[in-house]
This record gives structure tokens, sequence and C-alpha cells, in this order.
């Protein structure tokens, strides 16, 4: 009897098969683990890129294609909308394309300071949000644990607003704020020293305005990025050889040279100011000779920016699309 007790407590011959049900546990759930942690990644991902896709598209959406002719400087924001959802849609997640049910756009105001994106289709508008979801996103191996399915969603925020700052190159002309705010029409920029004008050079701190410098400016495209804030030396003297500059940039654009150009709240330039803005205008003609001497422009309502940051007050130049959440 001894020995038959000590034989079978002895005995591990089962010992294996216990093992193996529990390593056979151990590697299921390792493997549901990350077979479904994958596939939940990518359908995160999916959503990330049909919300951002959306809102960039929408972000656009706002103004108008030709935004150059556009009657106002409002933003339309059922074309943001009507953009957005059908950008969004078109984008495949876990599968099949999203369908307009799991998707909600929409527009309103981006708080750059507070980083905060508050809804609202108003004429103040800046940006577009779309949160994207698809529901029941089905598990694997998960299943045998009870885990079938989860619901996903995503947002993303894309601005497209007026430009707080523009890129290397500007043409050294300043716009005096009262003929900035009035679009599609023409002006004449004097360069004569009245006390009073609607424009005039400038050059951008440390530069002063003097004819070298503006010359190059012109020339060169030698101007340094520009911020809204930043001050600017005035000057609304004639400096005819910038002018005959300026001339000869002109000839080699036939059909006019659009250019974005700061915007001071003053009628003088003959003192350094702030730049409260930008303003896409369309150089005409400049005269370079004879009196008055003057370059001939047309206020354009809007245009956009290549190097635009976004940010500014509501005077034409736009900055592109950007995601900012």
């Amino acid at each position: 009897m001894k020995r038959g007790k000590k034989g079978f407590f002895d005995n591990e011959s089962g010992a294996v098969a216990v093992y193996a049900a529990i390593g056979m546990v151990v590697f299921i759930s390792c493997a549901a683990l990350a077979l479904d942690i994958a596939h939940m990644a990518t359908v995160k991902r999916e959503l990330v890129k049909a919300a951002e896709a959306g809102a960039l598209s929408g972000a656009r959406g706002l103004w108008p294609v030709d935004i150059s002719l556009a009657d106002s400087r409002d933003p339309s924001w059922s074309n943001g909308q009507t953009k957005a959802l059908a950008t969004a849609t078109k984008n495949r997640v876990d599968g099949a394309n999203l369908t307009a049910d799991e998707v909600t756009v929409e527009v309103g105001r981006w708080n750059y300071a507070a980083k905060v994106f508050t809804p609202g289709n108003n004429a103040n508008a800046n940006g577009v949000r779309v949160t994207t979801r698809r529901n029941n996103v089905q598990m694997f191996l998960a299943q045998v644990f009870g885990q079938s399915s989860k619901n996903m969603q995503a947002s993303a925020v894309a601005v497209m607003d007026f430009a707080n700052a523009v890129g290397k190159g500007s043409l050294p002309i300043a716009v005096n704020k009262d003929y900035a705010d009035n679009p599609n029409h023409e002006i004449y920029i004097g360069f004569n020293p009245d006390p009073e004008d609607n424009g005039g050079w400038f050059a951008a701190d440390p530069d002063n305005a003097n004819a070298r410098t503006i010359r190059d400016y012109i020339k060169n495209n030698s101007c340094p990025p520009l911020h809204v804030g930043d001050t600017i030396d005035l000057n609304n003297g004639v400096l005819a050889s910038a002018l005959q500059e300026l001339k000869a940039e002109l000839a080699t654009h036939p059909c006019g040279w659009d250019v974005f150009l700061p915007v001071v709240d003053t009628p003088k330039f003959n003192h350094t100011d702030q730049i409260d803005a930008f303003v896409p205008v369309k150089i005409l003609e400049v005269k370079d000779s004879g009196n008055p001497k003057y370059v001939k422009c047309r206020v354009l309502t809007m245009a956009e920016a290549a190097a635009a940051l976004p940010g500014g007050a509501k005077s034409g130049a736009l900055a592109p699309p950007k995601l900012v959440q």
C-alpha cells in the first residue's frame, strides 16, 4: 500500500496536458491581444485620416473657388459643410466607405490663444471640425473572452483664415487701411511727399526705407517675413530709382502682378507704424515719369498666400488650410 500511494503521488505523466492547456490559454490571449490591438489601431488611423481630410477640405470650402472674384470676405459655411462631408465619405474605414450618418461636420470659430473650437455658422467662421465614427468594429480572437465589438471615433479641426504672417519677399509698398477695406476698387498710390496718402514705401525693422533698400526688396525679393504687429518704416517720397525697378519687374507680368501688401492704420507715410493686416492687390501700372508718378492697382477681395500663417484680420489675404487639432 505504501509503495502504491507513493507511486501515485510521484506520477507526473498528466502534468504535460495541464501545462499545455495553460499554455494554450496564454497563447490565445496574447494572439487575441496582438491581432485585435493591431486591427483597432488600423481602424483608428483610418478614422483619423478621414476626419483630417474632411476638415481640410471643409476649411478650403469656406471660401469660393475663385476667391479673387468673391462678392465679400465672408465665409460660405454651407459650402464648407458640403465639401467636408463629401470628402470624408470618400474614405474607407474597416473595408467600407463611411456613410453620411457616420460623419458629423461643424463649422465654427477656432480661438488661436485658447486652442478652442466653437461651432457657429456665421461670418466669423474660420474652421471646420469633422468627427468620424464606425460602430460595432468586430474583434477577432477576443470574442473568445466575450469582447465581440467596439465603437470607435475620431475628430479633427482645420482652419483657413486670414493671414497673420507672410513669407519672405513682400513687395515694399504699404496700404492705408481705409483703402484695403474697399475691395474691387482701383487705387493710385502716389509717391509724393504729401502729408496724407493711401500708400507708400516701407522697409522692415531694422532696415530703413531708403531707395537702396527698396530697390533690393523689389529686385531680389529680400524683404524678410512679416507678421501682424511688426514695426515698419514708412516713406512717402518718390524714390525714382525704386519706381523704375518696380516698373521693370511689372513688365514681366503682362496680365498684372498679384502681390500681398501690409496694411497700416494711418494716412501718413513718413514715420514708423505697425502692420495691421495683409491685403491682396493686382498691380496694373507703374508710372515712373512725369507728374504725378504713381502705382495703379486694384484691391482684390481675397487671394491665398502660399507661405502665410493664419490668424490675422479680415483684409483679404488668406493662409492655406491647416490642421490645428
